[in-house]
């Protein structure tokens, strides 16, 4: 069976400065191997020869990044990338990434590929792949057992053996290194090369949509959505708008309120044309009379995905795509 592993950058492909005489990725866009060029498939193959002899891999590397750097004009290059691949031949993909962004990458993913009948797995390493700390290699190990043995249809996050849905994950936590999905709950976890899922069944019974990718409906994105995030003293009077600013997404706090001064805000964006949403949000929640106030005003929620998938829905809703939430 063959397995497409997209190469992005990230700590994933970099080394450490001091370190010399080691195997290079190549940091020309567009470059594409035979799959053994790359240290992390190379490392693969010597310590799963079993599987290596029944795996091939498929490589591509359509942008080298770091991912604090990811751009939308770096997504636009990836959506471009996947456009042109006959993903048909595939049993799976793997997007090697940096893990700053990967939330991001994986939630934008993971809607534009709903409906592809195949698994994509986004994975990262915590250090880089030369040090024996890191744990890109056996993330990149999980993601073979995953799409090999289980072929869940879906985009996923696997890091450090558990199993993330990327709609529903959040970014990487400061200090701690590690991911959490919106409900507290991954989607599962993987131990010796076996995958179990979680026993959150709203997760695991997603169903994939049955019309045609939102990847072959957009031509490209652009940067028409802001991002705001609430906190004591946010004066919006310093925000002043651009016109190809189509849509503002404002952060709730965990009770999904926002300060009182956001519907003003709110009627500032209006009279320019500019559309304003929050989340996250979950409509299962009973809400404070602040929130009630708010989304009464005309403010759109954006229930039960992570702020990273509900930016993502709104790039997606204002490039041309028919999102399905």
């Amino acid at each position: 069976m063959k397995i497409l592993v997209i190469f992005t950058g990230g700590t994933i492909g970099c080394q450490s400065p001091d370190q010399k005489n080691v195997l290079h990725l190549t940091e020309a866009n567009g470059a594409e191997g035979n799959g053994y060029d790359y240290y992390l498939l190379a490392q693969y193959a010597l310590s799963h020869p079993h599987t290596a002899n029944s795996v091939s891999f498929d490589t591509l590397q359509p942008i080298h990044v770091l991912s604090e750097n990811m751009t939308i004009a770096h997504w636009n290059e990836l959506i471009q990338a996947l456009k042109r691949q006959d993903l048909s031949a595939y049993k799976g993909i793997i997007i090697t990434h940096g893990t700053d962004t990967m939330a991001y990458s994986a939630a934008l993913f993971d809607l534009l590929l709903d409906g592809l009948d195949l698994p994509v797995v986004f994975v990262g390493s915590n250090y880089n792949l030369y040090d024996s700390r890191a744990d890109g290699h056996q993330n990149f190990s999980d993601s073979v057992d995953f799409i090999c043995k289980d072929g869940i249809c879906g985009t996923f996050v696997i890091f450090q053996s558990v199993v993330y849905r990327g709609r529903f994950i959040k970014q990487s936590k400061h200090f701690l290194d590690c991911y959490e999905s919106i409900s507290g709950v991954p989607f599962g976890h993987i131990r010796d090369g076996v995958f179990t899922p979680s026993c959150d069944v709203t997760q695991a019974t997603l169903p994939p949509s049955k019309k045609e990718p939102l990847l072959y409906q957009v031509e490209a994105l652009t940067n028409n959505v802001l991002c705001l995030r609430p906190y004591p003293g946010l004066d919006y009077s310093v925000f002043h708008i651009g016109t190809h600013i189509k849509a503002v997404l404002h952060e709730t706090y965990h009770s999904f309120t926002a300060g009182s001064d956001i519907v003003t805000f709110h009627e500032r964006l209006q009279a320019q044309g500019v559309d304003l949403y929050v989340a996250p949000y979950s409509i299962r929640e009973s809400t404070y009379a602040t929130a009630d106030h708010m989304l009464a005003s005309g403010i759109r929620p954006i229930a039960d995905i992570s702020f990273e998938a509900a930016y993502a829905w709104l790039l997606i809703q204002y490039n041309g795509g028919e999102t399905r939430s």
